[in-house]
């Protein structure tokens, strides 16, 4: 049996600037006269805070979204925020990444997935990104086609680490894995040292990848 791992941002949605986007509307929504170079000195501070720049201390759940808020407050006091401003920024962060808005599907996504359970293959993301991913992923339409779900902030673990992907391949053991993506570290690396066979998308041509596709239903020839 073959099971294809789909990457989610940027793979089945397009690459938008989510988390800069959503960092600088609340921002805006929050803080009296914001301006962009405010916004971007904020985004500037979060770096190294974010939950995926902790690999060491595998964050889940809750505990994933406390490290997010926890970095977004002290990049904006930082920045010369007032504390209560900073909290209220924090707290305003995850409802508006959830905001389905924020997400365009390619329109090849569904119609893909679609066709790859009806030839006898299996479908599971595999997502490095926020807890709640889930949700939104039901909103899209997109539970319908997946087998599994294995996303970094339930899990503990992102991408390209090795455990992610061994997660994933319990979920059908013994079965021939494929992972798809747009990132040649995150997917086409950590994929093929977990054993999987790799395909690089909408991302040009990468030398470490199996298979370079321009779009998703172009995957449906390995099924």
């Amino acid at each position: 049996m073959k099971v294809f791992c789909w990457d989610f941002h940027g793979t089945l949605t397009h690459p938008d600037p989510l988390w800069r986007d959503c960092t600088f509307d609340v921002l805006r929504a929050v803080v009296p006269n914001c301006t962009d170079a405010l916004c971007e000195a904020v985004r500037e501070g979060l770096k190294g805070k974010y939950p995926w720049d902790a690999p060491e201390r595998p964050l889940r759940g809750e505990a994933w979204w406390a490290r997010m808020e926890q970095g977004l407050f002290a990049s904006c006091v930082g920045c010369g925020i007032s504390p209560a401003l900073a909290g209220e920024a924090a707290k305003l962060f995850r409802p508006t990444i959830k905001q389905l808005s924020r997400y365009t599907l390619y329109a090849d996504a569904i119609p893909t997935l679609r066709e790859v359970r009806a030839r006898g293959a299996k479908n599971v993301l595999l997502s490095n990104n926020y807890p709640d991913l889930g949700e939104v992923a039901d909103r899209l339409g997109l539970v319908p086609w997946f087998d599994g779900m294995v996303v970094s902030g339930q899990v503990g673990f992102n991408k390209p680490c090795a455990e992610i992907f061994e997660i994933a391949k319990q979920t059908f053991p013994g079965a021939e894995y494929f992972m798809i993506g747009d990132n040649p570290v995150a997917d086409v690396l950590g994929g093929k040292q977990s054993g999987m066979t790799t395909i690089l998308v909408h991302s040009g041509f990468c030398a470490d990848a199996d298979y370079c596709f321009d779009d998703l239903k172009s995957v449906l020839t390995l099924v």
